[in-house]
């Protein structure tokens, strides 16, 4: 394999290639040089390159600092998929060796593929030198020398041997002697750790080793490998949780307390460690520096959960220690304390005693109480209707001072979730109050609408001209009026009496209801809908409604629609014969960029803007035009099961299409291409899910050559550009 230097520069080679990778490695021999060690290796899979991380210690945990590539590949059909190091220290490289890599469909290679071995030059001396000795017919001797070598592989397989040893009866008594004794007195940390993960492999660990590796002089690895043993009951039996408080009270680095949340929920729990794992845990959460880390709120929060099911988390007593960055009674970990309520929250019908208790609680705490509110509000997310909790009226009451304006728009939503909330007059006057804020508008319009409340109908056709509450309106209308009242509406469309935001509502909305699919087509057949303002998902949804007479009016419409088999590949090398070339030259790629942001960045991030729905696509294969091609025209030809269009028909004739991001035993959580939807389970009258792909066929219909040339030279440049 030859190494060059690497491409131009350009935003995706200054990425390292890609955001695709394959395989990874942290490099732990020594025929490289040494500023390789302990460096991070994975492949790129489209960059065709060896990627390199410098891991960096941060918080209480590490970081990835990318640095400069190794190695780049220049055969283009270079398809790295694993790396693993040698037994002599080089690195082994598989290479599927194929053109293709998403959407492969033609069988190309498929029978071979290339192994790279990857050596540094000036080192061929090491590899000559490579102990050559079956470590199998080794003394115990020659294993405890391999087992500290600095090449990991001999190490590794010097210890599986040694294991396997002890646990057959043949290892000398003299050899467990010497590894024990380099746990107890051994003045190297890298050979002590090695011997500790030894007799852990050995099951000859005992307490006394344990706890002597949990002592403030030990090294931080020898810790953590200490806590890891120490809760494994295939090698230890016992009860751990003294053990580690003890550890937490000689305030070990914060890598280490990483370590110990994360173990806690592998020791049972036991009514006689409860005051051991309270006391735990708030050990844990004293480390008030890591509330805004990226790993420990979540260890911890997995450290506290089962507590939160015994009932024995103290909730609100963690409010009344101040946080130490703001002079709020705040608790540090505010994602631990709103995962806590929301569990607490969502088991409100099968024990309502621990919500109760916190309603109660909270009633003297602001702070608490708008958290309770956050965490009701996404516990209760798509639910109609609940009995609402005894406590229920007596917080209304209080939270009902809270000042902020989320506060009480979530309040107006679960009052309406527990049947008990504000009287549809006074919603009617919340709705239509233009000094009400948006959110609490909003609320009262869903509410309303839910309610199936007539009166909704008028007020929100006054909202129609706001830019802001326009949408909200609109779909108020479709879900709660009668046809007059819809074809109203799209009168009002065609005239241009709504604000554009409700525009690019309305037709979503028609398609969102049963019983407006035909109106919409008719509408559009009537040129009161242009029908290049129905999108590609729209057309879709339609037609997995599964009706002949719809499918043929949809194909009529749009015959586009219709292409399937050889006739999307005709499409696909039409489109790369349009754009061939030098014809992306002249594209302006402001105006793609515009093309953009209104069909793919709803769903894509690139040149870190856009959704996170789909993958990113700075660091795809963007300089392939059939790349490019073949994913936008024929996106379904390879969809991943969790990628699959479900049409969902509800029991009020809405209809949801999207892909299923989780469900539970009341509600769906449903991604389609505008929103995250969450219904009931018991709305639900049918239900099926596609071989389709979220993201629809015919984004490409709306625009024409010169805007498809826009869009695809966007899609290939270097560097991000103003929008018009």
């Amino acid at each position: 394999m030859a190494t060059r230097k690497g491409p131009a520069s350009s935003t995706t080679d200054a990425m390292g290639g890609g955001h695709a990778h394959s395989g990874m490695m942290i490099y732990q021999g020594n025929q490289w040089p040494a500023q390789y060690r302990d460096k991070l290796f994975t492949l790129n899979f489209h960059g065709r390159r060896l990627n390199i991380e410098r891991l960096d210690r941060q918080g209480a945990g590490f970081v990835g600092k990318h640095q400069p590539d190794m190695a780049y590949f220049q055969d283009p059909w270079f398809r790295g998929i694993e790396l693993s190091q040698a037994p002599d220290g080089s690195v082994y490289i598989l290479d599927w060796s194929d053109t293709g890599e998403c959407h492969e469909s033609d069988g190309v290679h498929r029978q071979s593929g290339t192994i790279y071995r990857v050596a540094y030059q000036s080192n061929t001396d090491l590899i000559d030198r490579a102990p050559e000795i079956d470590l199998r017919d080794a003394s115990d001797g020659q294993l405890l020398d391999h087992l500290f070598s600095e090449n990991s592989w001999y190490s590794r397989q010097s210890r599986l041997i040694l294991s396997e040893r002890s646990y057959s009866g043949k290892l000398e008594p003299q050899t467990l002697e010497k590894i024990v004794k380099t746990v107890r007195k051994g003045t190297d940390s890298s050979e002590r750790l090695k011997a500790f993960h030894c007799l852990a492999c050995m099951g000859k660990l005992n307490s006394e080793l344990i706890d002597q590796a949990f002592t403030n002089n030990a090294e931080i690895h020898l810790q953590i490998a200490a806590v890891q043993a120490a809760v494994d009951p295939t090698r230890l039996a016992g009860e751990p949780t003294m053990e580690l408080l003890k550890l937490m009270k000689l305030n070990p680095d914060d890598l280490v307390a990483l370590y110990v949340a994360g173990a806690l929920p592998s020791v049972p729990n036991k009514p006689q460690t409860y005051p051991a794992r309270k006391e735990l845990v708030s050990e844990l959460s004293k480390r008030t520096h890591l509330a805004d880390d990226r790993d420990y709120p979540l260890m911890l929060w997995y450290a506290v959960k089962d507590q939160v099911d015994l009932g024995i988390y103290d909730i609100a007593g963690s409010y009344q220690v101040p946080n130490s960055s703001s002079n709020e009674s705040r608790p540090a970990f505010d994602k631990v304390n709103l995962f806590a309520m929301r569990l607490i929250a969502s088991q409100l019908e099968r024990n309502p005693d621990p919500l109760n208790r916190l309603l109660k609680e909270s009633l003297s705490d602001q702070s608490m109480q708008q958290d309770l509110l956050v965490s009701m509000q996404q516990a209760f997310q798509g639910r109609r209707r609940l009995d609402p909790p005894s406590n229920w009226e007596v917080f209304t009451k209080q939270a009902s001072t809270l000042s902020d304006s989320k506060s009480l728009e979530i309040l107006l939503r679960l009052q309406s979730i527990f049947g008990n909330g504000i009287p549809m007059e006074e919603l009617a006057s919340i709705a239509s109050d233009a000094k009400a804020t948006f959110e609490a508008r909003c609320a009262a319009l869903q509410s309303m609408a839910g309610s199936n409340y007539k009166p909704s109908v008028s007020i929100a056709v006054g909202m129609l001209g706001d830019r802001m509450i326009a949408p909200e309106a609109v779909k108020t209308i479709v879900r709660v009026g009668d046809r007059s009242e819809v074809e109203q509406l799209i009168a009002m469309y065609q005239k241009n009496a709504i604000h554009s935001t409700g525009k690019e509502v309305l037709i979503y909305s028609l398609c969102g209801k049963r019983e407006w699919v035909e109106l919409l087509l008719s509408s559009v057949e009537s040129g009161a809908i242009n029908k290049v303002s129905v999108g590609a998902d729209v057309r879709r949804q339609m037609q997995m409604l599964d009706q002949p007479a719809i499918t043929n009016r949809i194909f009529i419409l749009w015959p586009e629609s219709g292409l399937l088999g050889k006739d999307k590949l005709k499409q696909i090398v039409a489109l790369e014969n349009q754009l061939g070339g030098d014809v992306l030259q002249s594209a302006n790629l402001e105006q793609g960029r515009a093309h953009w942001n209104r069909l793919c960045a709803s769903c894509h991030k690139f040149f870190g803007e856009g959704g996170l729905i789909g993958p990113e696509l700075t660091g795809a294969q963007r300089s392939n035009l059939r790349y490019l091609s073949e994913n936008i025209l024929d996106p379904s030809a390879s969809v991943a099961a969790n990628y699959r269009v479900s049409l969902i028909m509800l029991d009020d004739d809405q209809i949801v299409s999207g892909v299923v991001l989780s469900e539970d035993d009341s509600t769906v959580a449903v991604q389609t291409t505008k929103e995250r939807i969450v219904v009931e389970k018991n709305q639900i009258v049918d239900r099926k899910q596609s071989e389709q792909s979220l993201m629809p066929e015919g984004l490409l219909d709306s625009l024409d050559a010169d805007a498809r040339r826009d869009l695809f030279g966007y899609l290939q440049s270097t560097r991000q550009v103003e929008s018009p």
